[in-house]
């Protein structure tokens, strides 16, 4: 059947394919992409620059996105999706304002086009990138007041925030909290869950029970690992970090390479990639130097927490 007949609008087909990437169904992705390159071009070229987003190719992502934006231009429909990932492969760079940039397109397009759902996921990318500058106690009244308003106060993003920030602030129980019952849901994205299994095993390592984090987070790491996201390198990195410095694990040699393999470019997942290679080195002095490496480079990509633990 041809994907892109009179039946099938654009949106329907795009959506079609990131739902098999948020499944971490790659193979069915790879056949379905094939399949639309056939009909049009220029969807399949789209959805390419969201599989590279969801896979953590930052800079492929950002590189591919920028040569499709004149084809977008007067198709608000499509040109939503594209800011959506140019904005979030910038944030993962450590390009803020030029993220913020992109979410503000994507948020002023949606309600343009009678969107508002999508124009809420905008705002709340753009609350993110302040969580990103360390704007904790801003962020946490703003969130709070949207929670109150009720109608997104079991969002993913919302949620994965709170968490966070109770813990930052020093309230790991009540983050353990969220945390646990994101996580007691039947549905959700198999990305979702992984990173907030990480967040929850930062507000347990807050808590005092290192054990109990370091399995969190090398769940998470396989589970990431699973749908082929560099992202995994986070919860590896934290899970050599405890298995180094409490003398626990350890984290298999394997887990490590594939981690490493899938680093690609600059920005956060590159950083966590330093300091993973500097705690699996032997050699104390030289892992001291690149760990400080590490913080240097989470700072420059707008990695508070990241930075100073």
């Amino acid at each position: 059947m041809n994907l892109h007949d009179i039946s099938v609008n654009d949106k329907e087909v795009i959506e079609r394919g990131i739902a098999l990437l948020k499944e971490g169904d790659r193979e069915g992705f790879v056949s379905y992409l094939k399949e639309l390159r056939r009909s049009s071009y220029l969807l399949a070229s789209l959805l390419n620059v969201g599989a590279s987003t969801y896979l953590h190719s930052h800079s492929e992502a950002v590189r591919k996105g920028a040569r499709l934006l004149p084809r977008v231009a007067g198709k608000p429909t499509l040109a939503v999706y594209l800011f959506s990932w140019l904005g979030y492969s910038k944030r993962m760079l450590g390009e803020i304002e030029s993220s913020d940039v992109y979410f503000t397109k994507e948020m002023e397009t949606a309600e343009m086009i009678g969107d508002p759902a999508r124009a809420f996921r905008a705002r709340l990318d753009i609350l993110y990138n302040r969580f990103m500058k360390a704007e904790f106690e801003a962020l946490y009244r703003e969130l709070q007041r949207i929670t109150a308003e009720g109608s997104f106060s079991d969002d993913y993003d919302i949620q994965y925030m709170l968490a966070a920030l109770e813990t930052i602030m020093g309230r790991p129980k009540k983050a353990i909290e969220i945390a646990r019952a994101f996580l007691a849901r039947s549905e959700g994205e198999k990305v979702q869950k992984a990173t907030m299994k990480e967040v929850l095993g930062f507000a347990i390592r807050m808590s005092g029970k290192i054990e109990e984090a370091f399995r969190l987070y090398l769940e998470a790491t396989d589970e990431l690992l699973d749908i082929g996201s560099a992202y995994a390198c986070f919860p590896c990195a934290k899970a050599l970090e405890l298995s180094r410095l409490a003398k626990i694990g350890p984290v298999p040699r394997s887990t490590v390479k594939r981690c490493l393999r899938l680093v690609r470019g600059t920005g956060w997942e590159w950083a966590a990639s330093v300091e993973i290679e500097a705690l699996i080195s032997e050699d104390d002095a030289e892992a001291s130097e690149r760990v400080f490496e590490a913080a240097q480079s989470y700072y420059r990509s707008y990695q508070p927490i990241e930075a100073l633990t």
